[in-house]
């Protein structure tokens, strides 16, 4: 519902005795009782472009002057940049990390993860843990989760960072902390999971321990996945021990598209953010057409009719979406249009 102070026109078109009391008749709502309005516009960054910008910020700034070098990707019909949003509640960013450098430590409320875009020899370290950053893999920091990164490679370390800021700024639950860390959780390492396997232990601490989901079991993985009914080969990224998305707020997964199998209209009620690991091709996404190749990120806002065309042999996509809050909130649909 509309609150009065936020229509200053409909608060003086109405009678002293409800504006002085502060309500709103909800007949003069301008949301009660409403069709929703139209989906958002779907947004396209080329790689080609974004990578120029983010290496050019190093010029302007450094890891000792700023606590991230970060260029975020906001929405093409935005109206208000302070929102920060890329698609709904999810934010996309682009971050940067030069040889030699170290972002330093600090921890959030908001949920982020890490997918390696270029480079090789970039580590992130979460709540004491180390986890590598090779192309493709993806690196967790949970709620609260302190964090840092330092780069050891010899070529600029390029990520996309996914949060979900937009979420934490309407509901005002925005902190920030910067490191030292202290109280850091005890970690299980990586190698002591297996494939359909977990860790038993007596620790008291529930939350998992696995940051890091390397890009080589996703790409061994993939393949042998069955083609979904959009037409897809689609992997999902959950916490091993329970099964449930690997962030509580965010979905991720990785999908597979190939030249010869048809990829069917779809409307999804999540807002996803789309980034290509490899292969070339287009997305018809309500009455927008983005042609996409290695590392661009484009969205498909909740709403909006979509269909994916690879033109190269096999396209693979990481794919990040605010479905499970859709769910938690009873408004997750899916709607899929049958293939000819």
């Amino acid at each position: 519902m509309t609150a009065p102070n936020d229509a200053p026109s409909l608060k003086d078109s109405i009678p002293p005795r409800w504006r002085d009391a502060n309500v709103l008749p909800l007949w003069l709502s301008r949301t009660a009782h409403k069709p929703p309005p139209p989906p958002p516009l779907p947004s396209h960054w080329a790689w080609e472009r974004l990578r120029g910008l983010i290496v050019d910020v190093q010029h302007e700034v450094d890891t000792d002057m700023v606590e991230r070098r970060v260029l975020q990707l906001l929405a093409a019909d935005l109206p208000d940049w302070s929102r920060e949003a890329t698609c709904g509640q999810v934010l996309g960013a682009i971050q940067c990390l030069m040889p030699g450098e170290r972002a330093r430590p600090h921890r959030h409320t908001m949920q982020a993860l890490r997918f390696m875009l270029e480079g090789s020899g970039a580590v992130t370290i979460v709540n004491g843990k180390e986890c590598p950053m090779e192309f493709g893999d993806l690196i967790l920091t949970p709620s609260m989760a302190w964090h840092e990164h330092y780069h050891g490679g010899t070529e600029p370390a390029l990520w996309l960072d996914v949060l979900d800021v937009p979420l934490h700024i309407a509901l005002r639950t925005i902190k920030f902390e910067a490191g030292p860390p202290y109280g850091l959780p005890s970690h299980i390492p990586d190698v002591a999971y297996a494939p359909g396997m977990v860790p038993v232990t007596d620790s008291p601490e529930k939350a998992s321990t696995q940051y890091r989901y390397p890009y080589a079991w996703a790409s061994a993985a993939l393949p042998h996945c069955p083609v979904n009914a959009v037409g897809l080969r689609e992997l999902r990224y959950v916490t091993p021990e329970t099964g449930d998305d690997a962030l509580h707020t965010l979905s991720c997964s990785l999908q597979q598209l190939e030249q010869d199998t048809a990829v069917a209209k779809h409307c999804l009620y999540e807002d996803r953010l789309c980034c290509v690991v490899e292969g070339e091709g287009y997305s018809e996404i309500g009455d927008m057409r983005i042609d996409w190749r290695s590392k661009d990120v484009f969205t498909i806002p909740r709403g909006q009719w979509a269909r994916h065309v690879s033109l190269s042999k096999r396209s693979r996509l990481f794919v990040v979406s605010n479905a499970p809050l859709m769910r938690w909130l009873g408004c997750y649909e899916a709607k899929i249009e049958p293939t000819c």
